[in-house]
């Protein structure tokens, strides 16, 4: 739906973010596919639970990690001549990108982690709260990295526009 309203409202920044993406969202549906392949198949398995356990997380992470590192190459930008997008198929999984990724990542666990606080009790309550720390460590390194490198990013283009770099 959204690449379809996307393409319906801005054919233009469809042209150009879809095919440098191609990768992240292909890595993000099919995340999406296996977490809910996994969340189905785990209830009618017998002895092999734990492996549809062990693919809802895989397929969680990997769909977490391309929704952030898409929001990465959208940051950091995109390779373009006139209106077509002119990268490679992995020129949107860049050392920025893979450190969003990640951060997304924490950051979600990190909001899993205090959910499971306030409504488990024991040991799973015990796990999440000494968690905690350790995702909260790694949110906080990603967020100045995203903003020092999103306001350069601004002064930069700001620059070159004033100086009639760009049109």
């Amino acid at each position: 739906m959204g690449g379809a309203g996307l393409l319906a409202a801005f054919p233009l920044v469809y042209s150009i973010f879809l095919p440098a993406l191609y990768m992240g969202v292909f890595l993000l549906l099919a995340g999406l596919i296996v977490r809910g392949v996994a969340f189905e198949f785990r209830f009618k398995a017998n002895t092999s639970k734990y492996l549809w356990s062990l693919s809802f997380a895989v397929g969680s992470t990997v769909a977490l990690f391309a929704q952030g590192a898409a929001v990465g190459a959208y940051i950091y930008g995109f390779e373009i001549e006139g209106v077509v997008y002119s990268g490679g198929p992995l020129d949107w999984l860049t050392p920025f990108t893979v450190i969003t990724g990640l951060g997304l990542v924490a950051g979600y666990v990190l909001l899993g982690s205090t959910w499971l606080i306030t409504k488990t009790e024991g040991e799973v309550q015990e796990l999440a709260y000494n968690s905690q720390l350790f995702l909260l460590l790694g949110f906080q390194f990603v967020i100045p990295i995203v903003l020092v490198y999103t306001s350069c990013t601004y002064w930069v283009f700001r620059g070159k526009v004033k100086d009639g770099g760009y049109h």
